[in-house]
């Protein structure tokens, strides 16, 4: 499909009309990847006419151009390199996911269908392009089975590793941290949690850190990584913009709302079932005066919510995972901005194509299939290629 619609694309700032394939691969970020591979990051922070940072390499991450630099000394040009090592971390990715969803109860079957429709998915492209998000998927896979299976200090080199490739740092950071704290009573590697814990905060401030040495400006990373959006980050902000772009603001709060509900709700099914049906006794039990009552004794604190924590804790393979994908959806909700390259964003939450497959029928899961299929080729058509030419639509 890309070298078809190559032959489509018009004149863009990366290429002329109809470009090869490997110009193709080199759309949008691609080509800050291949400027950080080949001259590296810069030791002084550019600006813009009033002063403001202007963007840099240093929203991007090392691991990746690193890693296709080494294929370049081999010979291969940045195009290919990058291909080889985004589709070599794909592959891996859903290896690694395929192990981590059985783990957590879901058959082969169910498996092979999410896998499939995650190829399909209409941002599929990004995942054998010069980007770094499938190598990001691929650390970040390796560091959730570590978690399910408890290996607490094993988790820490892709824990760190995956904040060196995709920002994906602090919500991981987050999701260690709530699940050390559901694990700290049930077995003997409690120390071993906490020095995972440590690592992972540290490893999410790491590169900030480097970038603030090697600039010479505290916020060098941050004051980079809003600079595409124009101001300074402030959490929620950039939602509620949008948000009044498209509803106006006084819908913009309905919108955000509607949004937020619809993903925690893909994100509960994956808790077990026998811990939403406590869960929801827990909560209903609420309402009742001689629950109440029953709390200001304590009694309601040692009895409901300890079995809660205990159905958790006792299924670490989905909890992990459940605590994943909440972990992340609130980051985006706090830091991000929410343009078209959202949906490239949501990659990280691939799991949830497992509850979204096991709940479909044959027929059901082939319109999915279907449809993300032509998505794709819109995607494909409208974002990556027609997008580039008037910079409007960003995959």
């Amino acid at each position: 499909m890309m070298m078809l619609s190559a032959h489509n694309t018009p004149a863009t700032p990366w290429a002329g009309v109809y470009p090869s394939h490997g110009e193709h691969m080199m759309f949008w970020d691609s080509g800050w990847y291949e400027r950080i591979a080949v001259d590296g990051y810069p030791a002084l922070l550019p600006r813009t006419e009033t002063g403001a940072v202007a963007p840099n390499p240093w929203a991007f991450l090392p691991l990746f151009p690193l890693l296709v630099r080494v294929l370049m000394v081999a010979g291969l040009p940045f195009s290919w390199a990058g291909f080889t090592i985004a589709l070599l971390g794909s592959c891996g990715t859903w290896i690694v996911l395929q192990q981590i969803m059985q783990r957590a109860g879901f058959s082969r079957t169910t498996s092979l269908w999410a896998l499939s429709c995650g190829w399909l998915l209409p941002w599929g492209v990004i995942l054998q392009v010069p980007y770094a998000e499938s190598l990001g998927l691929f650390f970040l896979g390796l560091a959730l089975v570590a978690l399910q299976r408890k290996q607490w200090l094993v988790a820490i080199i892709p824990i760190v590793m995956t904040g060196l490739t995709r920002p994906l740092a602090v919500p991981l950071a987050l999701t260690v941290t709530l699940v050390a704290g559901m694990s700290w009573r049930s077995d003997h590697h409690n120390r071993q949690s906490i020095v995972t814990m440590l690592a992972s905060w540290c490893g999410a401030g790491l590169w900030p850190v480097i970038a603030a040495l090697r600039t010479g400006q505290f916020d060098a990373y941050t004051a980079t990584e809003t600079a595409w959006r124009g101001g300074h980050l402030v959490p929620f902000a950039a939602w509620v913009t949008r948000a009044g772009e498209f509803v106006g603001a006084w819908l913009a709060p309905f919108l955000i709302v509607s949004v937020t509900i619809g993903i925690l709700g893909l994100i509960t099914a994956l808790i077990p079932t026998s811990s939403r049906n406590t869960l929801v006794t827990t909560l209903t039990s609420w309402s009742s005066r001689n629950d109440f009552t029953a709390l200001s004794r304590n009694k309601f604190t040692a009895s409901s919510h300890a079995n809660f924590v205990t159905t958790l804790t006792d299924h670490p393979e989905v909890t992990v995972i459940w605590v994943w994908c909440a972990s992340y959806a609130v980051y985006l909700l706090v830091v991000f901005d929410p343009t078209t390259s959202l949906i490239r964003l949501l990659l990280p939450l691939a799991p949830m194509l497992w509850p979204l497959m096991a709940t479909l029928r044959t027929p059901g899961r082939v319109v999915v299939l279907s449809f993300s299929f032509a998505a794709q080729l819109w995607w494909l058509a409208w974002i990556w290629n027609f997008g580039s030419v008037s910079i409007q639509w960003i995959p």
